[in-house]
């Protein structure tokens, strides 16, 4: 293998683009013949030797290190074109070593915009494990070099992360690459509870058992995953990997459009303009996926000339429909645990919103939020007090009853204050 490398550098020199933009300039031994570069990746698809792969991209990446200009002389030969056409076949460590060539590139200040329109298609193969890969070293990468997200702006990933949100699990092709595929099922448990890079705050290394939070016997009318993959057989046979890769995949997504959206405002235009906070509503009724989608709600509220009426309406909405459409008055009247935490969480955000941008009170106000939290505290207070003689009504409940008053008159209290029309 060092033998036929040796021969990439040996040859007649060529025409290639300068790319002016490169911010170290190393001079090294440069790329003299593109043939066995070619021949490399030939051999790279014929092996099945994962050593193989491995020793031909780190030749790759010393070549391109030790000179700046080697990456420029080299891209007539489309390398990413050609690595991510078969990138969701590949073994999962190869997978990382082609995505971290490319951070490499990126940080050397390559112009990269053709890569990154390959490199965001991978967020549209039909691989679960492969897209859950992808979206971990994208987000390492924003927080890495921030500049990227112009990259990925200019690449449209945003459109690609809002027309994600149009899906739900068991529409999705993950759901038949996971349900059909054992094989991928358990490449994706493993990606997610052996692989050390998903730690920390957006991946949780942990047993997939204890990745499942749903209650089987207190799932509500709210659009839940559980409920929705259930539509293809038992609900009580539904198995619990297949759940938690599908909610770690839709976390994900929800993670990387925080990132993407945060101080650019570029990404948070797109996103609304795509409609994606509409798209994102379903994602708070299921509370695997609410503290992620809560989060990006928190960071479009800090935009300097959000329309904050295109947030407030739909999260007072949701908070008052607790995925109940059909019935508003049942639904307010609602006790079942899962909707009233759901309302604690929605009033503990929508809260933090109209602290961070006062101007979100009066959004709050225009849409009935004050007069459906006194509503709400009249009914659940009437409902306990009707029902403890009785005691029908579990102690949990009532326990989660007071909580929620305690929230709701918070919240009231942040609207009132400062607030003179609120007031009157």
């Amino acid at each position: 293998m060092n033998t036929i490398w040796q021969l990439a550098f040996i040859g007649e020199s060529f025409e290639y683009e300068v790319e002016q933009t490169v911010h170290q300039s190393r001079m090294g031994d440069v790329i003299m013949n593109l043939d066995v570069m070619k021949s490399l990746l030939e051999i790279f698809e014929q092996s099945s030797s994962i050593f193989i792969q491995r020793l031909i991209l780190q030749k790759l990446r010393d070549a391109f290190y030790q000179d700046s200009t080697n990456y420029s002389r080299s891209k007539s030969v489309k390398l990413f074109e050609y690595l991510f056409q078969k990138f969701q076949h590949l073994d999962q460590e190869i997978q990382w070593t082609i995505l971290d060539l490319l951070s490499a590139l990126a940080l050397d200040g390559h112009r990269l915009g053709d890569e990154f329109q390959l490199y965001c298609g991978l967020l549209e193969v039909s691989s679960p494990r492969s897209v859950l890969i992808v979206v971990h070293h994208m987000i390492e990468q924003i927080r890495r070099a921030p500049v990227c997200k112009g990259y990925f702006h200019a690449a449209g990933l945003m459109s690609t992360l809002s027309d994600f949100l149009n899906y739900v699990p068991s529409q999705h092709p993950f759901y038949d690459a996971l349900y059909e595929a054992p094989k991928e099922r358990t490449l994706s448990l493993n990606v997610l509870l052996n692989y050390s890079r998903f730690k920390g705050e957006y991946f949780q290394n942990r047993p997939h058992e204890e990745l499942i939070e749903h209650d089987l016997e207190s799932s509500t009318s709210g659009w839940d995953l559980l409920a929705d993959i259930s539509t293809q057989g038992d609900r009580s046979k539904v198995e619990p990997e297949l759940l938690s890769i599908l909610q770690q995949v839709f976390v994900s997504i929800l993670n990387l459009i925080t990132e993407m959206i945060d101080n650019h405002p570029e990404n948070q235009a797109v996103f609304i303009n795509c409609n994606g906070p509409t798209r994102a509503h379903k994602f708070l009724l299921d509370k695997s996926q609410r503290f992620a989608c809560l989060k990006i709600f928190r960071k479009l509220s800090l935009m300097p000339n959000v329309v904050e009426w295109k947030l407030m309406e739909g999260l007072v909405r949701v908070m008052q429909v607790g995925g109940n459409e059909e019935n508003l008055l049942e639904a307010v009247r609602c006790l079942q645990p899962n909707i009233l935490e759901l309302r604690l969480h929605l009033c503990q955000a929508v809260r933090e919103m109209m602290v961070s941008n006062p101007r979100a009170k009066d959004s709050f106000l225009k849409f009935g939020g004050i007069d459906w939290l006194q509503q709400l505290i009249n009914n659940m207070t009437e409902q306990v007090e009707k029902n403890s003689p009785e005691k029908t009504v579990d102690a949990a409940i009532v326990d989660q009853v007071f909580q929620l008053i305690v929230h709701a008159l918070r919240t009231i209290s942040v609207v009132l204050t400062d607030n003179k029309e609120a007031q009157t």
